[in-house]
């Protein structure tokens, strides 16, 4: 007779993790290293009167932490039926994602981290 022991992974193994929010964790992470912007500032007389600053890659790499994070949300909770990944761990990665795309909404209009 032989031992026929079904392994299955714990449902915080990283490998049930759906690949979406992998990517979006991804972008999340590039967009503090990558940036695509754009400033301008006005000076009278030697002191600042206008700053104007932009980082659209902080905006893509937000639409990307949002998009990602719904579709990892929806896939895994599907998926979670068979339990390969509890949904509180689902529901933490969306919301480190949510968390990411306000962080890099802010960035990009410069209140976070800008020259202005």
């Amino acid at each position: 007779m032989t031992d026929q022991t079904v392994h299955q992974r714990s449902s915080t193994d990283p490998k049930n993790v759906p690949t979406p929010f992998w990517w979006g964790l991804g972008f999340g992470v590039l967009a503090f290293v990558v940036h695509i912007s754009s400033s301008s500032s006005r000076r009278v007389n030697g002191v600042l009167t206008e700053c104007s600053y932009t980082d659209y890659f902080a905006f893509i790499a937000a639409a990307a932490c949002v998009g990602f994070g719904v579709v990892g949300l929806v896939k895994g909770l599907r998926a979670s039926r068979d339990r390969s990944v509890h949904p509180v761990v689902l529901l933490a990665l969306a919301l480190v994602l949510a968390i990411l795309a306000v962080v890099h909404v802010l960035r990009g209009i410069g209140m976070i981290g800008g020259p202005c």
